[in-house]
């Protein structure tokens, strides 16, 4: 099979010293074998193919999962735990070149609205993900990344419509921030969280909604 990251990625040897699997047990679950029928096939037991397969299960669909190794092998399960807004390669100006306003603000709206699925999911299953923190922030390594930072506010304000704030180099140490940066810019959307507990808690929600989760089905 063909693949777009090395060998080492799909092995078990980034997991070796991986502490998120030693917070949270996780299920063993059969492989799918023969012929099968579904509404709906999902391939992959990460956080989109089980949030996926929750939501068509609630909405009465059949969903079938496969994943070909078990719920959370790939990068959902071994990420940093940031529930954050992330990054993106396009601009707002070239999003609005391409697709005009309207449509780059419903983009921008659609990835906070993301970050408060993962809230109200959190909140309305009563899981322990071992949350904490409340929002992001940024360090700037140099002096012109803090002047890129203060020329954010209007984006973040237009954008995800919050009040983003700027920490001045002198004033990092006290809020227990190195000091050795430039300043910083919090972000008041997003939080931490342990993502090992989380997508069990996913798989979990989706199964007792009626989805079907295969392991090592590829």
């Amino acid at each position: 099979m063909r693949r777009i990251y090395p060998a080492f990625a799909y092995s078990e040897a980034p997991r070796a010293g991986c502490w998120w699997d030693e917070t949270c047990a996780a299920p063993d679950r059969p492989a799918q074998h023969g012929d099968a029928q579904a509404d709906v096939v999902i391939i992959g037991g990460g956080f989109t193919g089980l949030n996926a397969a929750l939501h068509l299960a609630q909405a009465g669909v059949g969903a079938t999962v496969l994943e070909a190794e078990r719920v959370g092998f790939g990068a959902s399960g071994r990420n940093g735990g940031f529930c954050c807004l992330g990054g993106g390669m396009l601009d707002d100006a070239t999003l609005d070149r391409k697709f005009g306003r309207e449509e780059r603000l419903a983009w921008r709206q659609a990835e906070k609205a993301a970050i408060g699925q993962v809230e109200d999911f959190i909140a309305t299953r009563g899981v322990d993900v071992d949350r904490h923190s409340q929002g992001e922030t940024q360090l700037a390594h140099r002096p012109r990344d803090f002047d890129e930072m203060r020329g954010k506010l209007d984006y973040y304000a237009e954008n995800y419509g919050v009040s983003a704030r700027l920490t001045e180099k002198a004033d990092l140490a006290a809020e227990g921030l190195n000091a050795g940066f430039e300043g910083a810019i919090t972000v008041p959307i997003g939080f931490g969280l342990n993502p090992r507990k989380y997508v069990t808690a996913l798989a979990q929600a989706a199964e007792e909604a009626g989805a079907t989760i295969y392991h090592n089905s590829p």
